[in-house]
């Protein structure tokens, strides 16, 4: 049985894998982290925040793989569905993504 420092080194294996294999949707790797998580119990935190700076512009709720950007005046990441890509960093047209600290 894998212990919990196992899986974390696991899973942010995973994001890394997935990071090279987002752009073709590879859709398995991505149910695969969310069976890690489900599984564990454990909650991966939150890497990355949107800013005062977003203009709203949409683009970053189409390349979110797991669909965890709501819209609203400043579009929000919902930290339980975030799984630490960086495609909607990667997207954004002004830089309102970071990695949260």
């Amino acid at each position: 049985m894998l212990v919990l420092w196992q899986i974390d080194k696991l899973i942010k294996i995973i994001v890394k894998v997935i990071n090279f294999c987002i752009k073709i949707k590879t859709s398995i790797l991505l149910n695969l982290i969310l069976f890690l998580q489900k599984t564990t119990k454990k909650h991966i935190t939150m890497a990355h925040k949107i800013s005062e700076n977003c203009i709203a512009c949409g683009t970053c709720i189409d390349e979110c793989p797991v669909e965890a950007i709501s819209e609203g005046d400043i579009y929000k990441i919902d930290p339980d569905l975030c799984i630490d890509c960086g495609a909607c960093a990667e997207a954004c047209p002004v830089e309102a993504i970071h990695p949260e600290d």
